[in-house]
């Protein structure tokens, strides 16, 4: 089930992510510490020096091995959307 979130977010590749978003302050937070961060699992709460944009998406489908994969839609989107493009089209 996939649903937005209040606060927490699961994030695939967050190492990848974290690398990205700290790469403009290694002045403030240097690498090779927060790898040892991360080997210990230790939580730290980081201040960028830039704000960067977040855009969550929110899928109810996908593609996995060439065949379309659904998922709840708990929030009636997909409803939503087909009433606005199918209804009142032949």
């Amino acid at each position: 089930q996939r649903a937005l979130s209040h606060g927490c977010v699961r994030v695939q590749r967050w190492d990848t992510l974290s690398k990205y978003l700290l790469k403009s302050d290694t002045a403030r937070y240097k690498p090779d510490s927060i790898a040892a961060w991360m080997h210990k699992k230790e939580k730290h709460t980081l201040r960028l020096s830039e704000r960067i944009p977040l855009f969550i998406r929110y899928f109810t489908c996908e593609v996995n091995k060439n065949r379309i994969v659904f998922f709840d839609d708990i929030y009636a989107e997909d409803k939503l959307i087909r009433e606005e493009y199918f209804n009142n089209k032949e």
